[in-house]
């Protein structure tokens, strides 16, 4: 056993020499040992399991020396779960935001501002993805507690009552939204002033609802102050400044100017593309108003096509029932019913009203829009 620690030693030692380059120092050393009978068993068994020696020795240094893998943070999660949301998947946002909710609730339990905080960003991303009443739900309740525990100006209570706003926008309750919006903006410009970003999207948001309410004047006077602050403030092709043209262009397709909305809008979606990529849930959106557009200048063919693309995208992004593929379908089947194909878009809608009325419900807005279409032309 001595001769066979001696041996490690020398193995060790030549090993130390070689790398460092005293190889010829060590080398009599080295024959005197390998010439020593006693020495003779313990190089016959390095010869045969020196190899077996050197891994086993390699791998506890592996072992030894190995970082821990490190524990994903509530950070680590919220940055992903922000940039699957930016993204456009919401879906995996939706799940990301879910788990952060649960895992700061049972550290923080369940009126924690945290806690609050992360439970209204997982329903907004619920509700982007469609699961609108079950976000509103749970918005309501989150909205509450914040006013309780930190008040109406605070800054996550504030984010809520955004959210809540847009809850009640995709609900079609424009009124009510307007309401809460005109009211947002006054504490955001307060609490942020007239032009953070925070208050411009207020501001935006303000417009956009006016233009369901077919104020239109009133919306593009909204518009071009914000547009005037983001070219002072932005990129061109930053997406929010997209976003304010877009919107501008839409009062102006609404106006009957046509040609001028048609013009901008198709630079808006080529810069979309760009910024972000064509499958992106923003760009589909300008397509989408770009589809409007060419639907309200009577470029029905065109504006069919491009609901076509739209909905093609929209299949690799959402499930197959989620509300925005069923107002895609009825998009494309007014302009199918516009170019005098009315028993086509007859047949399709009924399939459509269907399913509308099996996974939106037979109350719900875009339900009654189909059935409605459906009494008037088929």
């Amino acid at each position: 056993m001595r001769g066979l620690n001696i041996l490690v030693v020398a193995s060790a030692l030549t090993t130390v020499a070689y790398n460092n380059g005293w190889i010829h120092s060590v080398s009599p050393f080295l024959v005197d040992i390998t010439n020593r009978r006693e020495f003779t068993p313990g190089i016959t068994f390095l010869y045969y399991n020196g190899a077996k020696i050197l891994d086993a020795v390699k791998a506890a240094k592996e072992y030894f020396t190995a970082e821990e893998p490190k524990e994903e943070t509530l950070s680590d999660m919220t940055a992903e779960a922000e940039k699957l949301f930016q993204q456009g998947n919401f879906r995996g946002s939706f799940s990301k935001y879910e788990t952060i909710f649960e895992t700061i609730k049972r550290k923080l339990g369940p009126r924690h501002q945290d806690t609050l905080s992360a439970e209204a960003q997982m329903a907004n991303a619920l509700q982007v993805y469609g699961n609108i009443q079950e976000a509103s739900i749970i918005l309501n309740k989150v909205l509450a507690s914040q006013r309780d525990t930190l008040g109406m100006s605070h800054q996550q209570t504030l984010q809520t009552e955004s959210f809540l706003a847009k809850n009640m926008r995709k609900q079609g309750k424009y009124k009510e939204a307007l309401l809460r919006l005109e009211k947002l903006l006054q504490l955001k410009t307060g609490s942020f002033g007239t032009l953070h970003p925070e208050t411009l999207e207020t501001r935006k948001d303000i417009a956009w609802t006016l233009i369901e309410l077919r104020r239109y004047d009133d919306a593009q006077k909204i518009l071009y102050q914000v547009l005037k602050a983001e070219q002072d403030l932005l990129h061109p092709k930053d997406p929010d400044l997209l976003r304010t043209t877009m919107l501008m262009c839409d009062v102006l397709s609404c106006q009957q100017q046509h040609e001028t909305a048609v013009s901008k809008l198709t630079g808006v979606v080529e810069d979309f593309q760009e910024t972000l990529g064509p499958q992106h849930p923003k760009t589909l959106l300008a397509q989408e108003y770009l589809a409007h557009a060419l639907g309200r200048q009577g470029n029905f063919q065109n504006a069919e096509l491009t609901y076509w693309n739209i909905f093609e995208a929209q299949k690799g992004i959402f499930d197959a029932n989620h509300v925005n593929l069923f107002v895609t379908q009825m998009n494309i089947v007014y302009m199918i019913s516009s170019q005098g194909r009315i028993p086509e878009a007859c047949e399709i809608s009924r399939r459509i009203y269907t399913d509308e009325q099996i996974h939106l419900g037979v109350e719900n807005r875009f339900t009654l829009k189909t059935k409605k279409f459906i009494g008037d032309k088929c």
